[in-house]
C-alpha cells in the first residue's frame, strides 16, 4: 500500500508541475506576443513603413518613365529603319545589323599571316 501511495504522491506532483510549466508557458507567450506588438506598433516601425512606401512609389514612377521612353526609342528605331516594327521583325532587324558589320569589318581570318 505504500507504494501505491507513493505513485499517486509522484503523479500528482507532476501533474503539478506539468500545470505550473505550462501556464509559464502561456504567460512567457503573451509576453512576447505582447513587446512584439509593441515593436511593430512604434513610431519608428511607421516612419520605416512610412520610407519604404516612398521608396515604392519612386520606383514606379521610375518605371513607367523607362517603359515610356522604351516606347520612344522603339518608334525612332522604326523610323529610322524605313518601316520595319522592331517587336515583330526584330530578328530581321538584328540580321541585317550582323552583315552589315560584317561587311564593313573584315573577319580576323582573312588577314594574312606573315
Amino acid at each position: 500500500m505504500d507504494n501505491r501511495r507513493i505513485l499517486d504522491d509522484l503523479t500528482r506532483v507532476a501533474g503539478g508541475a506539468f500545470t505550473v510549466l505550462s501556464t509559464l508557458g502561456k504567460q512567457v507567450q503573451n509576453n512576447l506576443k505582447d513587446q512584439m506588438g509593441n515593436q511593430f506598433s512604434s513610431s519608428e516601425s511607421d516612419d520605416a513603413i512610412l520610407h519604404l512606401q516612398g521608396m515604392v512609389s519612386k520606383l514606379r514612377i521610375e518605371q513607367e518613365d523607362l517603359k515610356k521612353r522604351i516606347r520612344e526609342l522603339e518608334t525612332l528605331l522604326q523610323e529610322a529603319s524605313g518601316g520595319l516594327n522592331p517587336s515583330s521583325n526584330r530578328k530581321r532587324a538584328v540580321t541585317s545589323k550582323v552583315s552589315e558589320v560584317k561587311k564593313a569589318k573584315p573577319s580576323p581570318k582573312t588577314k594574312k599571316r606573315v
